[in-house]
């Protein structure tokens, strides 16, 4: 692999219409902060790029278990054209794990709309998980779980 990767759009039949561009991410964020001149955990939190740093250490992450995998699983990003963002969609079989990546250090149900809308328009069946910068696990309802970053390391 380079040093950047195309992550491709999700498309899928719920009745919407989808933004077709691809999303571009580093491979190492380590060498992302070195080229923002992020040296400590201070200038990262306080950084305006700090969002974007988290989620590309969640893709290099999602990437990495899946290449471990014994199924075959895809990911993707998901937009409409009426502003719904989802960061990254997995698709493994006939299931869903679609991801929110929040850099607050706390969790709320409104973190999970899009995924909500996304859930209630999809046929088959889909996890939705906010990744955060908290501490626990907090469940949302049957479908919905935060997991702190941690839960990687």
């Amino acid at each position: 692999m380079g040093s950047s990767s195309l992550l491709k759009p999700y498309f899928a039949n719920i009745g919407k219409q989808f933004a077709k561009s691809p999303k571009v991410f580093f491979n190492d964020t380590g060498v992302l902060c070195s080229l923002l001149r992020i040296d400590s955990r201070e200038k990262l939190l306080s950084s305006p790029y700090s969002g974007q740093v988290f989620e590309t250490y969640i893709f290099c992450e999602l990437q990495k278990h899946l290449s471990y995998m014994q199924k075959s699983g895809t990911l993707y990003h998901y937009r409409t054209n009426d502003k719904k963002e989802i960061d990254f969609i997995i698709e493994v079989d006939n299931e869903i794990l679609a991801i929110e990546v929040k850099q607050s250090s706390s969790v709320k149900k409104d973190d999970f709309k899009h995924i909500i809308d996304f859930q209630s328009r999809c046929e088959q069946k889909c996890l939705g998980v906010v990744f955060y910068n908290g501490e626990i696990v907090i469940e949302f309802g049957d479908d919905l779980v935060a997991l702190p970053f941690g839960v990687f390391l």
